[in-house]
C-alpha cells in the first residue's frame, strides 16, 4: 500500500536510508544485508528518540510480525 497522496504545496521528506552518498554494495548489504538489519535501520531513521505518538504523545507500541 502506498502512503496518502501529496499536495504541490507539501515536500517530501529525504529518505535518509536509501540516499546515502559514497555509499559502496559492500557497504551498504554489510549495513542493511538481511531484513532485520534493514528493519532495524529503518525504525531508527523513523524514530532517533524512539517511538511516540503523533497524535497522544504515548510511547507504549506493538510490533506486527509477518
Amino acid at each position: 500500500m502506498l502512503g496518502p497522496s501529496l499536495h504541490r504545496d507539501q515536500i517530501m521528506a529525504m529518505n535518509r536510508v536509501q540516499f546515502q552518498a559514497g555509499l559502496s554494495l559492500p557497504a551498504f548489504l554489510k549495513r542493511y544485508g538481511n531484513a532485520q538489519q534493514c528493519e532495524q535501520a529503518l525504525e531508527i531513521s523513523r524514530w532517533p528518540q524512539g517511538f511516540v505518538c503523533p497524535r497522544c504523545a504515548a510511547t507504549a507500541h506493538s510490533r506486527f510480525q509477518r
